[in-house]
């Protein structure tokens, strides 16, 4: 069974991996994939795809995770993708088709 990521624990990776000379971004990116693997019912909601809307979908996602345009767009265009509640409400508030957990709406 694996256990919750924590917000110290994300600080502790964060804090070792700068320390040995490690990119903002690779940092930013081994979050954002640990977070994603994470078993938080939190992350039960599902991004489909970015229906009509792909522009505002992209900069819906780099607004909310702080990426570059070109991994917006990778990860807006291979969708589905497990997301956060917070996350899965600004990419749908933009248009996009997003598969909501039951319980939430």
């Amino acid at each position: 069974m694996r256990h919750l990521i924590g917000n110290k624990d994300i600080l502790c990776v964060c804090n070792w991996a700068m320390s040995i000379g490690i990119s903002d971004r690779e940092v930013r990116d081994a979050v954002r994939r640990m977070l994603m693997r994470s078993t938080d019912p939190e992350f039960a909601h599902r991004y489909i795809d970015f229906g009509e809307y792909k522009i505002r979908v992209i900069k819906a996602y780099r607004t909310a995770t702080g990426v570059g345009l070109k991994e917006s767009k990778n990860w807006v265009e291979t969708g589905p993708h497990k997301v956060n509640l917070s996350l899965a409400k600004a990419l749908q508030d933009e248009g996009a088709v997003v598969e909501l957990a039951s319980g939430y709406s």
